[in-house]
Parts: structure tokens; sequence; C-alpha cells
């Protein structure tokens, strides 16, 4: 009995200190913005699953976009990825806290309600 108990306390103590490699994480943006990516921190590589404004509902088509991860610096990952639409996307993704900051540019043509930059930030959960 000793030793099933001590087996099962190892195991126990082992099992909650594992984190997963792979899951998804929902985000909701303070732009009403949500983005659901696949992130797998085994190969490091995010997927982009869907986006979606929460506004007018209008859903963009950048299902399974694998996003283009610059460095991948423990629980921080930074992106560079460029819209469906040809916008400029650096994304800084805290993965410990569950939240991103998002910043699109707009050199070219910018948004003059927003500038040259539009900037989000994310909350997140992980499912």
């Amino acid at each position: 009995m000793k030793k099933l108990v001590l087996s099962l306390s190892f195991i126990f103590l082992f099992s909650c200190s594992v984190h997963a490699e792979q899951y998804i994480l929902t985000c909701i943006s303070d732009k009403d913005f949500m983005r659901v990516h696949s992130i797998d921190t085994k190969k490091k590589n995010i997927i982009l699953l869907a986006s979606k404004s929460l506004k007018s509902e209008e859903e963009y088509n950048s299902i399974n976009r694998v996003i283009n991860v610059i460095r991948w610096d423990g629980d921080l990952v930074y992106t560079f990825d460029i819209s469906d639409v040809g916008r400029e996307n650096f994304m800084t993704i805290d993965l410990e806290n569950n939240k991103i900051v998002n910043t699109a540019h707009y050199i070219e043509k910018p948004d003059w309600k927003f500038g040259y930059a539009y900037s989000q930030y994310y909350d997140c959960i992980r499912g």
C-alpha cells in the first residue's frame, strides 16, 4: 500500500508541472476584435485559425494561416505578418499571462481615423 501511495504521489507531482505543447488561444481585443490561434510550443509555431470583428460580425478568411514567428524567447513570442489586405502586423504574445499586443502599420495609405499605426491589446484564454 505504501508503494501505491508513493507511486501515485510521484505521478501527481509531475503531472501538475507538465505544460501542454499544443493548445488553442482565443483572444478578444480592447477594440472588440477576436483572434483564435493554435499554439504549438514544442514546434514553436502559431497558426491563425479565425479572426472576426465582434462589432460588425465580419469574418476574415485567415483560416489555417501560419504566422511568421521572428523570435520565440521563453514565454514571449514576436511575430511579423502581412494581412489579407496587405497591412504589416507586428505582434508580441505573452504566453505566460495570455496577452497579445498587435500593431498594424499603414505606411502607404494611412487610415486617417487611426493614423499610421493601429494597436490592439488582447486578453486571451487557453482552451
